[in-house]
């Protein structure tokens, strides 16, 4: 009996073995983007947030314009990640590289991160989901995730690609989503996003726990650099929905951020988004170029 356990500790072993190293040679930015994030260096600067900063705010391009001392990291997820609380304050923590006092980070913030189900106020679901739920970032391969550390079977990250991903991590962090869209599917991802949502809508209601941790993030990160919120534009069905749910979500965020909000939900009707949720990549350039410019118009102040 005990040389049959020595020999299955021994195989298991191995395998873990075998796979760290599979892991270590081929995954790549098309992977598992929560993956790609998780294993990247700590960083002085970041853009936080939710999807729609991941895929909607290119750091190269706030480098650029912004003529930055250190680089700037996208760390935003889906907003079920992305949720202003505790654990995901410590997950920030840990990729943080404490260089100076002249960092920028820039959080994306709308009200889905700051509504819960009346059945989880005394809670924080998101604590059990990466990246806040790894004790260990910045480690690759890393068996902490590999093993357990996500809520579905992660099995692309050791089966190889067949090359028809439809979004890839970008160098710092970005999201770019590569997939096609015309009007016909837009239209259907709208009315599909809405309906979701609206359904979420007469579900949640607003969580004080989450305004008071977003107001803790932005003064522990306030002692390396400047802080930005900023509310990235939408479709039109989503801003009305949005307005309906939280009139006074900006002035909330204005006084939040003391007067370092940038509101983009004026330009909502000007940027197509894939789905009433995210604008299209060939409009991130754009958008974030609107960001850089309010940024520099605010430090001048």
């Amino acid at each position: 009996m005990g040389r049959f356990l020595f020999k299955l500790s021994l195989f298991g072993t191995i395998f873990t073995i075998l796979c760290g190293l599979y892991i270590y040679l081929f995954a790549t930015n098309k992977s598992d983007t929560i993956y790609i994030k998780i294993i990247s260096p700590k960083y002085c600067s970041f853009i936080l947030g939710s999807s729609r900063a991941s895929q909607g705010i290119e750091p190269l391009v706030l480098m650029k314009n912004l003529n930055l001392k250190h680089e700037i990291y996208n760390y935003a997820f889906t907003v079920n990640r992305a949720v202003w609380g505790p654990s995901h304050l410590k997950a920030i923590k840990k990729k943080l590289k404490k260089c100076d006092t002249s960092a920028l980070f820039i959080i994306e913030c709308n009200l889905w991160s700051f509504y819960s189900k009346s059945s989880k106020l005394n809670s924080f679901p998101e604590e059990n989901a990466p990246p806040n739920s790894i004790v260990f970032p910045n480690i690759h391969p890393n068996f902490e995730y590999f093993s357990g550390g996500y809520d579905f079977p992660n099995l692309h990250l050791i089966i190889p690609s067949d090359g028809k991903e439809n979004s890839y991590v970008n160098e710092l962090g970005r999201m770019v989503i590569t997939k096609k869209f015309d009007s016909t599917l837009i239209d259907q991802n709208i009315k599909t996003k809405m309906k979701t949502y609206a359904n979420k809508f007469n579900s949640v209601i607003k969580d004080e726990r989450r305004f008071k941790y977003l107001s803790e993030t932005i003064a522990e990160l306030s002692k390396y650099g400047e802080v930005f919120l900023v509310r990235m534009p939408v479709a039109n069905e989503m801003l009305v929905l949005e307005e309906e749910l939280a009139p006074k979500f900006d002035e909330r965020m204005k006084a939040i951020s003391n007067g370092r909000y940038i509101n983009l939900k004026y330009l909502s009707n000007t940027y197509i988004t894939t789905d009433g949720n995210h604008i299209q990549n060939k409009y991130v350039d754009s958008v974030t170029c609107i960001i850089a410019d309010s940024v520099n118009i605010q430090l001048k102040r």
